[in-house]
């Protein structure tokens, strides 16, 4: 399948920051229906069997959906999910053409327990694939088919091989779907120095960012998981660390470990800035912690002198 999308101590006697912080729920729902990306090859005189051609592949013309169409899965059509390709069985003609959809997405590296509910149908009728693996039939439309899936780890590919019945008049083919995936990731734990109250930090002194990830049934996580660390600004990524550039982590305990050294970036009073644990698969963000910096660097006035320290 050729897819292309449609993650030390130091000193603290001297740290003076705001910060706030927030961890990511540990279930999270994802619908996967969109009209961007989405790649359709064809039409084909033979079945594709799930397994496109080596020709490149052209995206779908989007248009309504056809009268009558089900809906997937309320009451209301998904609008932002359905692909039409213009008419191509020409009028008069009985034969039949195949024409293959597809569509891909990556969950989280750090996901677990990942389930997902397919729901889909097609003018004529399709067969569904997960990785050119046949995982059951759509519905032919109006009927609506429900699919369950597990996805893998990376990339995953979405195939809908639809076959078109020639009619007497031009038959378009159709396909509408929403794939709705369920997963949890881990919480971040936050370790001293850093906590989710409010702290300040001096302008100019080293932020040691300890934490653990911690999965929704409470156990920390003694092996590494594919995860970055971003301190990100107004204007966008200021530094970042993964495993074993800049991101220590300690197997013993399930705490990794970087050294933000603030006098190397000129970070400014009063604005926010952001800690965030990122997955390196996804660029889902699994915890941020918010901080502003209140005093620059050689200053000496009273925001200093009487913040808490950490």
């Amino acid at each position: 399948m050729r897819r292309k999308i449609s993650t030390f101590m130091g000193l603290v006697g001297i740290l003076g920051l705001t910060l706030c912080g927030i961890g990511h729920a540990a279930t999270v729902t994802v619908n996967l229906g969109s009209t961007a990306g989405i790649d359709v090859y064809g039409p084909f005189t033979t079945d594709p069997a799930g397994t496109p051609p080596s020709a490149t592949a052209g995206a779908a013309t989007v248009q309504s959906p056809l009268p009558g169409w089900p809906t997937a899965p309320t009451n209301s059509y998904l609008g932002s999910a359905v692909w039409i390709t213009n008419p191509t069985l020409p009028h008069n003609n009985t034969s039949t053409e195949y024409s293959l959809f597809e569509d891909g997405f990556v969950p989280p590296c750090t996901a677990s327990k990942a389930v997902g509910t397919l729901y889909t149908s097609a003018n004529n009728s399709e067969v569904v694939y997960l990785n050119e693996a046949a995982i059951g039939l759509g519905g032919n439309a109006p009927n609506l088919g429900t699919i369950s899936f597990t996805p893998v780890q990376g990339m995953n590919t979405l195939g809908f091989d639809v076959t078109t019945d020639g009619v007497t008049t031009a038959n378009p083919v159709g396909l509408i779907y929403n794939a709705v995936l369920n997963y949890t990731v881990p919480n971040v734990i936050w370790r001293p120095p850093l906590y989710t109250g409010r702290k300040v930090l001096k302008n100019g002194s080293t932020l040691p960012i300890k934490f653990q990830l911690k999965t929704d049934t409470g156990t920390i996580l003694k092996t590494p998981q594919e995860i970055n660390v971003t301190i990100t600004g107004p204007t966008g990524e200021i530094v970042g660390f993964s495993y074993g550039r800049g991101l220590g982590f300690a197997r013993g305990n399930g705490q990794y470990i970087a050294v933000f050294h603030s006098k190397n970036y000129s970070l400014l009073a009063g604005v926010n800035y952001a800690i965030n644990v990122v997955d390196s698969c996804s660029g889902t963000v699994l915890g941020t912690l918010s901080f502003q910096v209140n005093q620059p660097p050689g200053s000496h006035g009273n925001h200093g002198r009487h913040a808490k320290k950490l």
